[in-house]
């Protein structure tokens, strides 16, 4: 969110709600989603985690304190997601998935 949204709540305080957070990473086939796949294999290699915890990690040290909301009724995704609450995602890693995230490919 880019058009400044995130960045109004932060300044007044309002922590934002992410409904469906990992959106259509793993449904659509295009560049950016290519991008990003290829981003998460590398980090699955580096933290052990699925690359769907790893992206929820991303979300959740989101500076706006995003709180995300992740729909399933799936217990082994449930527990495998609750591993991203622990999980010490790396600064130079979470920038990493900012930057393969951008619709257009950032230089």
């Amino acid at each position: 969110m880019l058009e400044g949204s995130l960045d109004f709540m932060q300044l007044q305080n309002i922590r934002p709600m992410s409904w469906n957070p990992l959106g259509t990473v793993f449904r659509e086939d295009i560049e950016q989603t290519r991008r990003l796949k290829k981003l998460l294999a590398q980090l699955v290699d580096k933290y052990h985690l699925g690359s769907d915890t790893i992206l929820l990690a991303w979300v959740l040290k989101h500076p706006a304190n995003v709180i995300p909301v992740a729909g399933t009724v799936n217990i082994a995704r449930i527990q495998a997601l609750k591993k991203a609450v622990e999980m010490d995602l790396d600064q130079l890693d979470w920038f990493a998935i900012w930057t393969e995230s951008m619709v257009n490919k950032v230089p």
